[in-house]
């Protein structure tokens, strides 16, 4: 009679294998993917858009899984709410979503629009231009015909020329250019200088402040102005998001508020910048247990042991376990009981994640905690 119980219990198990069903936890079948489908590969959605593969190529869904562009082109990707940016043959432009030309297929390298503004560059002859278009196709940086020297003001109204040799992406209505000997100033957008070059590294702005690194390698923050904020002796410094600035002293991370001042003392092993949409990071201690933290330094802990994190988006974070298996972490540290073979963020309710090698979207909504 045991014989005869065991012999059932393994045929059960089997045939609820076989049709997806876990016993003991939760895994995600196949046909648990939104819309009903999987693709070979795919993206996180960007203003309500989401760039998948298929055999037949490329293609743009909405939150419904309905193409709304597609084509015959070697690349594709989100550039603005209403724009796609494609590549063909070496060659960027965008397109509208009904699939009519915004600006030709003109440029060597292309960059999704950001504050109005995409980063491209144009060939000339053994050279390149790094410039900016807006959405109709109008470059900002005035260049010489064929010439890599851009003509620029400075803060007086005198006219400079530089070769610029990268930028970086417009935030908060300013970008930072880089000139052939390194140096960084920071332009608004008109084009218009702000600062001289005289920062070794600038990056791009957030929360209206931006961080900079000055000749002597201090790293140093300056409003939308030019105007520094402060400096600051820690080893490095991330974005300010959240009002909070994430940064490394001794090998731990804490974090800044928009003053510089120390508000989270350096304690962590590791750490995530705080989400954009959700304000708490998730953070290690120095014996690798990892908390769901919160801008007035309340730790909440979470039961599971984790390899690696991913900034909160959406209202979750992306957590890779320590077993290689993928997870999402809601707000209270909760561990959901899926587990996938990759997860990227989360955005518009849907997360990208891979199953049994299949790559599709399923809804938060649907996930267990």
């Amino acid at each position: 009679m045991k014989k005869f119980l065991r012999t059932a219990v393994c045929c059960l198990a089997a045939i609820l294998l076989c049709s997806g069903i876990i016993i003991g936890c939760s895994e995600y079948k196949k046909s648990d993917f939104a819309f009903g489908k999987h693709f070979k590969s795919g993206t996180p959605y960007t203003n309500g858009y989401a760039v998948v593969s298929e055999d037949d190529g490329e293609k743009v869904i909405d939150t419904d899984g309905k193409v709304i562009f597609s084509g015959n082109y070697d690349s594709i990707f989100i550039a603005s709410p209403h724009l796609i940016g494609v590549e063909k043959a070496g060659k960027f432009g965008f397109m509208n979503l009904d699939g009519t030309t915004a600006i030709e297929l003109q440029f060597y390298s292309a960059a999704p629009f950001s504050d109005g503004f995409a980063r491209v560059t144009l060939r000339h002859g053994f050279g390149m231009q790094f410039n900016y278009t807006d959405e109709q196709g109008n470059l900002l940086l005035d260049f010489a015909v064929g010439s890599n020297m851009c003509t620029l003001k400075n803060m007086f109204g005198e006219t400079i020329e530089k070769e610029i040799s990268n930028t970086t992406n417009f935030q908060n209505g300013v970008a930072a250019v880089c000139d052939a000997e390194q140096n960084w100033a920071l332009i608004d957008k008109n084009g218009q200088l702000l600062t001289d070059f005289m920062y070794k590294e600038m990056h791009e702005f957030s929360n209206m402040i931006g961080k900079c690194k000055d000749e002597s390698g201090a790293i140093v923050f300056i409003d939308t102005a030019g105007k520094v904020l402060f400096r600051t002796d820690a080893v490095d410094c991330y974005e300010c998001i959240s009002d909070r600035i994430r940064f490394r002293k001794n090998g731990l991370f804490g974090y800044l508020d928009r003053n510089g001042k120390v508000c989270i003392e350096a304690q962590f092993s590791s750490a995530t910048d705080f989400g954009n949409d959700t304000p708490l990071a998730v953070v290690k201690d120095e014996n690798g247990q990892a908390f769901v933290l919160g801008k007035d330094d309340k730790k909440i802990e979470i039961q599971q042991s984790i390899e690696n994190i991913a900034p909160y988006a959406d209202g979750l974070a992306v957590v890779k376990l320590t077993d290689g298996q993928y997870a999402y972490a809601d707000t209270d540290g909760k561990i959901c009981e899926q587990r996938f073979d990759f997860a990227d963020i989360c955005a518009d309710g849907l997360c990208p994640v891979k199953i049994d090698g299949k790559f599709g979207y399923i809804e938060k909504v649907n996930l267990k905690f």
